[in-house]
């Protein structure tokens, strides 16, 4: 979960000054493509001061070749970002990718799925 350093107030009732602040991001799911090196996935919004409030669902794409753009959309209040990523970005990027391929191998061996030896690589 990410905090919001600034909240972003959403009207909660149509023709109102009601709102409701939500302040925390999160990943919901994330696909990491280690052929490819692309992480991407869903994200959503939620309120700390209002739990039950609606999530407002989002997508963003953390791609380590070719132009290399991060984006995040959120287009429900709407949000949109893009940020070129540079070389040691893209390269930390890729570096989460082998980390997540190797923790889940490992743990395929440790809880016997797979009889073997995880090693690094694809």
């Amino acid at each position: 979960m990410i905090t919001l350093t600034t909240s972003k107030a959403v009207t909660t009732v149509l023709g109102s000054a009601s709102t409701t602040s939500y302040d925390r991001m999160n990943l919901v799911t994330i696909h990491y493509d280690v052929v490819n090196k692309n992480i991407s996935g869903q994200c959503q919004l939620s309120s700390s001061a209002a739990p039950t409030a609606t999530p407002i669902v989002g997508q963003y794409n953390i791609p380590t070749t070719g132009t290399a753009v991060m984006t995040v959309s959120i287009p429900n209040i709407p949000f949109y970002a893009s940020i070129a990523l540079t070389t040691p970005q893209q390269v930390a990027v890729a570096g989460w990718i082998t980390t997540a391929q190797n923790t889940v191998e490992a743990g395929f061996v440790s809880v016997a799925v797979v009889a073997g030896v995880q090693s690094t690589g694809f």
